[in-house]
């Protein structure tokens, strides 16, 4: 939390942002600029530097730290890609799901993902909201949501005349 001027007044660690006040923000280790960082360093390593340490080992349940996969990903100093599929799941009575899985290596959140101009009814689910847009209806995340890798989310349902592809490609 902060006061009016910028100070930091308190640090919660593990608490619900709500319990912050108005002041309180999340703070996150990126992947990405972690592992730039640990390019940099042993780049031009100092003599004596034989590794490093991760304070925060992947543990289940825990939405604040990374997935043992995006951790995994950084110590290999692999490409870490952020990609998302989109499953259409048809349903009786005419309608079709809409889930959302991260097919990337890391923790990431989803992309605003663009419904086809042929759906043009749709609600949404878990976090996301239904948006008018020029080409036609949207699902939006409502907040910061991350996906692990492999994580997918039931995102909302849409009705449409006629069949949806499998795998229609986000916007990004």
């Amino acid at each position: 939390d902060t006061d009016a001027q910028g100070r930091v007044r308190a640090v919660d660690a593990e608490a619900d942002i709500e319990l912050s006040g108005a002041g309180g923000r999340e703070l996150r280790a990126e992947p990405r600029e972690v592992a730039a960082y640990l390019r940099e360093i042993t780049e031009d390593a100092p003599p004596r530097l034989t590794g490093f340490v991760w304070f925060r080992l992947p543990v289940p349940g825990d939405r604040r730290g990374w997935s043992a996969t995006t951790l995994a990903a950084v110590i290999a100093g692999n490409d870490l890609v952020a990609e998302f599929a989109t499953e259409w799941l048809a349903q009786d009575g005419g309608t079709t799901d809409i889930w959302i899985k991260n097919v990337g290596n890391i923790d990431a959140a989803p992309p605003t993902h663009a419904l086809p101009v042929h759906c043009p009814y749709a609600d949404a689910l878990a976090g996301f909201r239904v948006e008018s847009a020029a080409s036609g209806l949207q699902l939006r995340p409502e907040f910061d949501m991350r996906l692990r890798p492999g994580e997918r989310i039931h995102a909302g349902w849409t009705r449409c005349s006629s069949a949806v592809n499998d795998h229609v490609q986000p916007s990004r």
